[in-house]
């Protein structure tokens, strides 16, 4: 009920195939539409996006170990094809925090 209207055909086919998973809250999963966005979890719904098929290692990020376990083989994906990087010239991911539109932006732009 608190997905948009414009959104909600979006969210389902997202879901149908697997992109959009959810936040599990009390056991039940949930999409939170009004909730902020971590690195990580952007991250995992692109990762979702991309063939596999490429050589792919764990990233050497300091801040490595505070990765989500759910999001670690997509960072890792997202890394090695050049799409993820330091954050501001750190060695770090920041996979917690949330993510900027500038960082997006940044993102698809190395995507395509």
């Amino acid at each position: 009920a608190s997905i948009a209207d414009w959104a909600l055909p979006h969210v389902r086919a997202l879901y149908a195939e697997g992109i959009m998973q959810g936040t599990v809250v009390d056991g039940v999963s949930v999409f939170q539409p009004t909730a902020g966005t971590t690195r990580a979890q952007v991250m995992t719904v692109i990762g979702r996006t991309i063939e596999r098929g490429y050589s792919y290692t764990t990233p050497a990020f300091d801040d490595f170990a505070s990765v989500p376990y759910w999001a670690q083989d997509h960072v890792s994906l997202l890394t090695s094809l050049g799409i993820v990087s330091g954050m501001g010239g750190t060695n770090n991911v920041a996979p917690l925090d949330g993510i900027t539109r500038g960082q997006l932006a940044s993102i698809f732009f190395k995507l395509y």
